[in-house]
Order: C-alpha cells, then sequence, then structure tokens
C-alpha cells in the first residue's frame, strides 16, 4: 500500500487546498464596522471614514475595487442590503440612510427618536425592517422606511446587535448581557436569560430555534429553542468577539479584537483559530456560502476568503511542546463536506500531509513544507469530491501513519 500511494504520489498532479485570508486594498484608514454582501460580487462596507468624509464603500466585482459612497460627517455602524440596489445603513445622529440603486444616491431617512446612536439595522424584504441602539433603542417599519415607529424594548441597555428569522420572529442584545426577543415582530419584546453580564456585540440566528451570540471575553452562547436557554461555547480565546455568522447549522466564523478569527464546522461544539494575517480589530464578517467571506475592521481594513478561510495554524499548549510525533483521528468522522485532522511535531520538521482517495489517487495536500514544532490542526474541505472512504496519510521524519475518513453526503 505504502510503495502504490508513493507511486501515486510521483505520477498524480496535486491539488492544494490550503486556504488563506487575503487583504483587500479599501481606500479607507479609518475603521469599518459592518460589511455585507448580496452575493459574490455586490457588497458594501461603512465606518468612520472611507476617504475624506465618506462613509460608504461599495464593490460589484467581490471586492477586487472598492468605490467610495455617500459623503457626510455621521459615523455609520451598521448596514443591511436586501439585494443588489436596495439596502440601509444606521449611525451616530439617530441617522438613517437608504438607497434603491445600490448606493450611487442615498437619502436619509427619519428615525423620529431622540437617542443619539443607531447601532444596527436589519430587513426582513423591501417594507419590513428594524433598527436598534443606545438607551434601549428598538425602531421598527412597515413600510421600508418613511415612517420608523419606537418599539418598547423594557431596558436602557445599549442595543447593538438585532437578527429575525421571519416578520416575527426577532433578537436583539447588547450591553450588561442583554437579550431580548420577541414573536410578533415587536410588539412585544421579552428579556431572555443570557447567562452572563459581559457586552453582547453579535447575535446571529439560522433559524427561529437555532442561533448563537459573540460577546466581549471570548464569549460566545448557544442556543437551540429559540433563546429560552443559552449555553455557553468554549471560544479557545480570550479576546472581544465582535461579528458571528453561519452559512448553516454547522459552519460558522466569529471575529474579534487583535485580528482573531475563529471558526466552527461542527455548530460550536469545536472552534479552530484562524491566522487573519493582521493584528487590527475586527469588527464584522459576512459569508455568501461556506468558502467567500469577507472581514472588515479597524484601519480600513477588508479580509476576503474564497475557501472558508480555514489555514493551518499551530501552536503550543500551556508553553510546552509534544513530546512526540502524533497524527489524531479527524473529527467529525463520518462528516458532510469539512472535517478537521490535527497532529503534533516535537520539533521543527518536514511535513507531509495528503488526502487519498481508494484508488490511491492524491486529492489533497494539507501540508507540504517546513512546519515549527507544536501542536497543529487543519481542516480539508471536501466539497469536490464524491461521498465514500478516503485516507488521510501524515510523514514528517521517520513518522509515517495513515488514518480512514468518511465523507457522506
Amino acid at each position: 500500500m505504502k510503495s502504490f500511494l508513493t507511486l501515486c504520489i510521483l505520477l498524480l498532479a496535486i491539488q492544494n487546498i490550503n486556504a488563506q485570508w487575503a487583504q483587500q486594498s479599501s481606500g479607507a484608514s479609518d475603521d469599518l464596522y459592518s460589511v455585507v454582501f448580496v452575493d459574490s460580487n455586490h457588497g458594501w462596507a461603512v465606518g468612520i471614514a472611507c476617504g475624506t468624509h465618506y462613509r460608504v464603500l461599495h464593490t460589484t466585482d467581490g471586492g477586487l475595487n472598492w468605490n467610495k459612497q455617500y459623503s457626510t460627517e455621521v459615523v455609520l455602524y451598521s448596514v443591511y442590503f436586501i439585494n443588489a440596489t436596495e439596502g440601509w445603513a444606521v449611525g451616530d445622529y439617530k441617522s438613517i440612510i437608504h438607497t434603491t440603486d445600490g448606493g450611487i444616491q442615498w437619502t436619509e431617512q427619519s428615525s423620529s427618536t431622540s437617542n443619539y446612536q443607531l447601532r444596527s439595522v436589519r430587513f426582513f424584504d423591501s417594507m419590513n425592517g428594524w433598527a436598534a441602539g443606545n438607551y434601549g433603542t428598538i425602531l421598527r417599519t412597515t413600510n421600508g422606511g418613511t415612517d420608523w415607529t419606537t418599539q418598547t424594548s423594557n431596558t436602557n441597555a445599549w442595543l447593538w446587535t438585532s437578527c429575525y428569522t421571519d416578520l416575527n420572529h426577532g433578537w436583539t442584545g447588547g450591553r450588561y448581557g442583554t437579550i431580548l426577543h420577541t414573536t410578533n415582530g415587536g410588539s412585544q419584546w421579552m428579556p431572555q436569560t443570557s447567562g452572563t453580564g459581559r457586552f453582547i456585540r453579535s447575535i446571529y440566528m439560522v433559524d427561529s430555534s437555532v442561533g448563537w451570540a459573540a460577546a466581549d471575553s471570548g464569549t460566545i452562547l448557544h442556543t437551540t429553542d429559540g433563546g429560552s436557554q443559552w449555553t455557553f461555547q468554549s471560544s479557545g480565546i480570550m479576546n472581544n468577539l465582535y461579528g458571528i455568522e453561519f452559512v448553516d447549522a454547522n459552519e460558522g466564523w466569529a471575529v474579534s479584537s487583535d485580528g482573531a478569527i475563529i471558526h466552527t464546522i461542527d455548530g460550536g461544539n469545536a472552534w479552530i483559530s484562524e491566522e487573519s494575517g493582521v493584528a487590527n480589530d475586527l469588527y464584522s464578517v459576512c459569508f455568501t456560502g461556506n468558502l467567500k467571506g469577507w472581514v472588515v475592521g479597524s484601519y480600513g481594513t477588508i479580509l476576503h476568503t474564497t475557501n472558508g478561510g480555514v489555514t493551518l495554524v499551530g501552536g503550543q499548549r500551556g508553553g510546552d511542546l509534544p513530546s512526540r510525533f502524533v497524527l489524531e483521528q479527524n473529527y467529525p468522522n463520518p462528516f458532510n463536506q469539512k472535517t478537521i485532522i490535527q497532529y503534533q511535531l516535537p520539533v521543527d520538521e518536514n511535513v507531509n500531509l495528503r488526502v487519498y482517495d481508494i484508488l490511491g489517487q492524491v486529492v489533497a495536500v494539507l501540508g507540504d513544507g517546513i512546519q515549527h514544532a507544536g501542536y497543529k490542526q487543519v481542516a480539508w474541505n471536501a466539497g469536490s469530491v464524491p461521498s465514500g472512504l478516503y485516507f488521510y496519510r501524515l510523514v514528517a521524519r521517520d513518522f509515517i501513519q495513515t488514518k480512514k475518513m468518511l465523507l457522506l453526503r
């Protein structure tokens, strides 16, 4: 078997699926707080300044080029589009702006609130939307923002995030671990017990039952019953988490201070760190599928991935290095599309980690070159191969080991 695999390595072309986050040139030097994409090409980002007094950036080519929109002194904190032409953004001085032509022209809408800052805006369709902000402010529109009415939140907490799965079910969260929930479009908002007093910066629900909340000090909360109960998940970091997004009930990303990006493929049971390539604070994340995503942050940072953002990462646990070479069993196993492989290197070594099908053909190269000693993990995205039994093989110095994994669609 070993000789057959070696022959395959020599004869077959290799597909390298190591992923990365690449920086895009935003043309901005100040903070970007929110990003939204409606497809793989059309996206917007807002923040403090995107060039002199410009507060909105727009791309029509997936971020290869970002163009400035809307000149104003007002800082914008949140942007949301329902399609490639219509969207809203909110910010300081109770500002709400609206466009129906992709941002070529933005018009101001009257928010009818006395509170200074609006931190979040979400729309379900072209007519129905909500905005949330400081001092418990929740606004509702049923006519695209022509009129905004104030809803009773029964809290004075600053609200920084909101999420809606339909016209009735919504969540908003913020300071002091506040989470509010409505089942009737906001006619009534009821408090939920988050179990934390930390600032909740982002909530994402994939449906009316399953969702996550991200908060300061690496706090991640998870619910499977619409928020009646929130349970803690281990993020593996202590950074303040500012943004979280899921593409389904299993796969999601969260971003935080100091350039940290974490990723899960099993609903948050395990979060793995990704290499962002920056040390800037990251505030917002948006994916248009499980491969293409964008992150924005301080100093005009825009990051983009076309393969899920998974990178090989390694480090030391408690300052100690592994004592021997180890190849762990992948998890989850069986898996649907992505799986994580962990291994240990006691010394710096040339590493070869490859995936083979049952015919011994190389289908992916997950590691090929010198790596530093430490505990390593890498995710394999098997989106382009059929269901079946696969083998992954680690070669490092005299250590050679192969394990099985099962891909089920």
